[in-house]
């Protein structure tokens, strides 16, 4: 899968925002606003709870972008869990479509947009994303990462997660 298009966020903690939007476009295949939801959802000073963001898109809907027309496309989201394989349980659950994620570190990428680590834990605020696939690269298995910051980092706005960081790192959700 191609992602629809790769956003890029107007402030920081638009993130959220534009990982919702970008499953939304990916399934309708039309451009959705992130400002829509971001300032129906946002609830502190910096960023938006991810619970608040999803249950916004279900019950307020999402914003067309060219139309302004708001429309309902999810009715529901589940978390997936995963203790110890949190990797292995986002691999099943693309076979139903793109994962929400998020995170509470600032990661660094390799000039091939590998995410690796050390990785640093953030104090306040971290990042949203859509996960949309998998790559094998060497043997190993990724995920495909969706960023929100434009097509001028990582791979043209893409990055790729090992499992282990995946497993250590991240928290996904699901819009049914």
């Amino acid at each position: 899968m191609i992602p629809f298009r790769i956003h890029t966020q107007k402030s920081l903690d638009e993130c959220t925002a534009c990982a919702i939007s970008a499953i939304a476009e990916d399934k309708l295949q039309v451009a959705i606003d992130p400002d829509y939801l971001y300032s129906n959802s946002k609830d502190s000073d910096f960023g938006i709870k991810p619970t608040t963001a999803l249950q916004t898109a279900i019950n307020r809907g999402l914003k067309v972008l060219n139309t302004g027309e708001i429309i309902y496309p999810f009715k529901d989201y589940r978390r997936i869990w995963g203790w110890f394989n949190l990797f292995g349980q986002i691999v099943k659950a693309l076979d139903d479509g793109p994962v929400f994620c998020g995170c509470y570190w600032q990661g660094e990428c390799d000039n091939s947009s590998f995410i690796k680590l050390p990785i640093e834990w953030l104090n306040l605020g971290g990042h949203a994303f859509k996960i949309y696939g998998t790559v094998e690269v060497n043997g190993i298995l990724y995920l495909k990462i969706q960023n929100s910051r434009g097509t001028n980092i990582g791979d043209n706005g893409i990055w790729y997660a090992p499992k282990e960081v995946v497993n250590k790192f991240l928290f996904a959700y699901q819009l049914l």
